[in-house]
């Protein structure tokens, strides 16, 4: 966890950002007389609501956007996440695809910021289509100056061949039909300190030519993704990520085990009950964002848009879920 840094003084170089058709960012923090004076230092989009705060400013991006710097700042704190990875898809009757990897997750302070700057916020990767032996789609990246969020791993299809998880911010996990050593995708690839994310799960195989329709879970920034069981369930996707101290508004990210906004869940491995193959239970998404895996009657989830999740797996009947899109936000003290 970090020691968040405020400064003593406060801050009176402020950011601005530029329009567009659509507003891509939002500013919170601040009240009355001292957020109105602040608000005169802010260049096009749109501002606000202002609202009584922690003791520090927050820009939000949600889509891809200039940020201008009026006035050089040299130690913001910063969140930046990555677009989920799609899940993976299952042409078996008697298997699943499995769940996509999170968006890698970064936080941090000390960054400095100067103008002209872009931000980028990674989309989410697409999920495979029903009765298709294709592996999900990994998400893009997030930038923001120095910092590089990578896109999560596409979840691994049934097919042996194509059942390893996609590396990235975390790895999707493992198809119903590989070999389950190690066949999950690699997470916090590639490695950062500390690191982005982690790895997809494995399918549980164990050998048994009718226990091949688990499948695992997407790894997720907090966790990695859950292992499938032979022929019991499909892995659950890894728990997300908050960032800590951080007064982020609930229209934001999702609720988690602990208070605080959640992001970078894991995607959940889907289900069949095909016969003469033994049933098994679907696997839910990670807190954070991450999708639940496929059922028979109802589709793979897609990961929630601005949290970086994981999209659920898909199988013979339905298709997976597209990983969710990224999110960055920046915050000073005032």
């Amino acid at each position: 966890m970090f020691n968040w840094f405020k400064k003593e003084a406060p801050f009176l170089g402020l950011f601005g950002f530029g329009g567009g058709s659509a507003p891509i960012t939002t500013i919170i923090g601040g009240s009355g007389a001292a957020a109105a004076s602040r608000e005169g230092f802010l260049s096009g989009g749109v501002t606000g609501p202002f609202v009584p705060g922690d003791g520090f400013e927050y820009l939000i991006f949600t889509s891809t956007g200039p940020l201008t710097v009026n006035t050089s700042v040299l130690d913001a704190e910063y969140l930046v996440v990555a677009g989920g990875g799609g899940g993976g898809g299952s042409a078996g009757g008697g298997a699943s695809g499995a769940g996509g990897g999170a968006g890698g997750f970064r936080t941090g302070t000390g960054l400095p910021l100067t103008t002209p700057l872009t931000v980028t916020v990674g989309t989410g990767g697409a999920g495979s289509p029903s009765n298709s032996d294709t592996r999900g789609t990994s998400g893009t990246d997030s930038t923001l100056s120095t910092i590089t969020s990578t896109g999560g791993g596409g979840g691994g299809s049934r097919n042996a061949g194509n059942s390893q998880g996609l590396p990235g911010g975390s790895g999707g996990g493992e198809g119903s039909q590989g070999t389950g050593t190690p066949g999950n995708g690699l997470g916090n690839t590639p490695p950062t300190t500390p690191p982005q994310g982690n790895d997809g799960g494995l399918n549980g195989y164990s050998g048994s030519t009718i226990a091949q329709n688990a499948s695992g879970g997407g790894g997720g920034a907090g966790g990695a993704g859950g292992v499938g069981s032979d022929s019991s369930f499909s892995g659950p996707g890894g728990v997300g990520a908050e960032a800590p101290g951080w007064n982020i508004p609930p229209s934001y990210g999702t609720p988690g085990p602990t208070p605080g906004r959640f992001f970078a869940g894991g995607g959940g491995g889907s289900t069949t009950t095909f016969t003469p193959q033994p049933p098994i239970s679907v696997g839910s998404g990670g807190y954070g964002g991450g999708g639940d895996g496929a059922t028979e009657s109802l589709v793979g989830e897609n990961g929630t848009a601005n949290t970086g999740g994981g999209g659920g797996g898909g199988n013979l009947f339905r298709r997976a879920g597209a990983g969710g899109s990224g999110i960055v936000i920046v915050r000073w003290s005032i």
